[in-house]
């Protein structure tokens, strides 16, 4: 552990979170977690309703300063109740096997996990902040906020000592929502190690590259197709590599149905991170077409392996995109896909050097582990 700043021991609490039965529910939480370790002591506390489990199941892992404590409570109705009562069986546990005192608590995702940080708030007399990543508080999902959800999060939003979304444009969205507090903009965080410049490319031709959930009202992977296979007709070296943990099926009977050369397209379905960030290694452009964003993780992970973005102007993403950084084009806007897509094909000269260090200054582990650091100190402080 550095000495560059004084170590807390940090409670994540999270209304998503990876598990053997969902393993990339909120993957970007895990990756908060795991960079602020770099600095502090980290306990994870995360309950998740199983419909697999008659019992209580726990899942416990320990790594360095890192810690997981995840318990699989059986799912029935009413939830609340149960994820209330199941949350109390994982806080014995937790505070059974722990003598380091607990500092301060992180929050991720207000709903429903809120109802965790206050009661601990009251418990032990602690502050908390507040870490969202929620697209549903963007008027264009169509996400519907319950008045008594929005009470519960207002009740958090005032209580935590900072409210850190992941862009401003999220800020400003909840804010629409009349949550306020005090907010913090903290983007999401890349390992840079994992996601790191190619020593060589292997493969031939031209690679566009997405990697997503793959669930087309949101990532519009259908109009992303579309353009693609326009891009077929005048291009026999040009590829695309699409990369998710969702059903792929779908867009593969699409895909034939415009008549995609199949040796021009490939559906890998969900990978792990390692091998995600191998295909950006091999990939000349990232493509991202959606609907609705936040800050994906991938923006900054293409970045970290060099390669240029092109993107659909949605939520924060352009917060980060620098100059250097790709094209950026209005949603659903297929004409302008096509013409970027195109565009990058014969005129793609970005720096793979400034791509890297733009993503090591704004999203590297230490960066973020670095930001998080001085709202904890200022929490504290004002805790005293």
């Amino acid at each position: 552990m550095t000495t560059e700043t004084t170590a807390y021991h940090v409670l994540f609490l999270a209304s998503w979170f990876p598990n053997k039965e969902f393993k990339t529910l909120g993957n970007f939480v895990k990756r908060h977690a795991k960079s602020v370790s770099s600095l502090h002591h980290v306990s994870v506390l995360y309950t998740y309703p199983s419909e697999n489990a008659s019992d209580y199941n726990w899942e416990v892992n320990h790594q360095d300063n890192y810690h997981e404590y995840i318990l699989y409570y059986p799912k029935k109705r009413p939830n609340v109740f149960f994820s209330s009562r199941s949350f109390k069986v994982a806080l014995a546990k937790f505070e059974a096997e722990n003598e380091l005192k607990v500092d301060l608590i992180h929050l991720n995702v207000l709903y429903p996990a809120a109802r965790q940080a206050l009661y601990l708030n009251r418990k032990w007399d602690i502050p908390f902040l507040v870490t969202e990543h929620w697209t549903g508080f963007h008027s264009d999902t169509h996400s519907t906020i319950k008045p008594w959800q929005k009470a519960l999060m207002k009740t958090a939003v005032n209580k935590a000592s900072f409210v850190c979304p992941v862009s401003e444009h999220l800020g400003v969205a909840m804010r629409k929502h009349g949550l306020e507090g005090a907010y913090k903009v903290v983007p999401n965080v890349v390992d840079t190690k994992l996601f790191k410049l190619p020593t060589e490319k292997e493969q031939k031709g031209y690679t566009f590259l997405h990697v997503s959930s793959l669930l087309d009202q949101h990532k519009n992977v259908s109009g992303l197709l579309r353009v693609f296979k326009k891009l077929t007709e005048n291009h026999t070296d040009v590829f695309l590599q699409i990369v998710g943990d969702g059903d792929i099926s779908p867009h593969v009977n699409y895909a034939n149905e415009l008549g995609i050369p199949p040796a021009q397209l490939s559906f890998e379905g969900e990978q792990p991170l390692d091998q995600i960030a191998s295909y950006m290694r091999q990939a000349d452009n990232f493509v991202l077409f959606s609907n609705y964003e936040n800050l994906p993780c991938v923006i900054g992970e293409s970045f970290a392996s060099g390669i240029p973005v092109i993107s659909t102007d949605v939520g924060g993403i352009s917060e980060h995109m620098p100059d250097f950084g790709g094209h950026l084009i209005n949603k659903q806007d297929e004409a302008a896909l096509y013409e970027a897509m195109k565009e990058s094909i014969t005129a793609n000269h970005v720096s793979k050097e400034e791509l890297r260090s733009y993503a090591e200054k704004n999203f590297s582990v230490h960066a973020i582990a670095r930001a998080y650091s001085v709202l904890y100190t200022k929490m504290m402080e004002e805790s005293c």
